[in-house]
């Protein structure tokens, strides 16, 4: 099947902008590599012998592979468990000193309704209540923080694929450069 100039400039803007079908790209394929000479599409004809070069190449996978990419992943993993730990602190701090306000508050309001207390036993007893509603209030502060912990636990793989992805992009431009320089090579042992 001979095709026309133009189905070939239609299905190459469907293959670049990621639309063509297998077929389509098979048969943008067998046009550029039958040997004739494609005028005006000089540079499409190379991009689709340096891809068949690509796909024809093998590629050598370090034995070592993922020691090489967890010991890539590992500096970023402890960053992200350092910014959490801060929150934590931030929060804490928040939480400290909002209890500080509460507590001077409440004090400050009461100071009118103390009344002396001359009898030791009645002021013992008054201060360990006080001291036991101080604790329960506490303990509520910290028990709501324990969700902060769940929050993290869950947070934490999720920050495994942000490296991740960071290192596959850092992958993909060593990989561009590596085909840059295969074809600087080629066009160089070609002229």
């Amino acid at each position: 099947m001979v095709m026309k100039t133009n189905e070939i400039k239609i299905l190459l803007q469907k293959f670049f902008d990621g639309k063509t079908t297998p077929v389509e790209e098979t048969m943008l394929e067998d046009f550029f590599l039958d040997g004739d000479s494609h005028p005006g599409m000089e540079a499409e004809a190379m991009m689709f012998h340096e891809l068949v070069n690509i796909r024809d190449e093998k590629i050598i996978v370090p034995e070592n592979l993922e020691e090489l990419v967890i010991q890539k992943l590992e500096p970023l993993q402890r960053q992200s468990g350092s910014s959490n730990r801060r929150l934590v602190y931030y929060l804490m701090s928040a939480a400290a000193a909002l209890f500080l306000i509460v507590s001077t508050f409440l004090m400050l309001n009461r100071q009118d309704q103390v009344m002396a207390i001359t009898d030791p036993q009645l002021a013992y007893a008054e201060s360990k209540q006080a001291l036991v509603t101080v604790s329960e209030m506490l303990n509520r502060g910290r028990a709501s923080l324990a969700g902060l912990n769940k929050i993290n636990a869950a947070v934490e793989p999720l920050q495994a694929f942000s490296s991740l992805d960071k290192a596959t992009r850092e992958l993909q431009v060593l990989s561009r450069l590596g085909d840059a320089l295969k074809t600087t090579n080629r066009i160089a042992k070609d002229k």
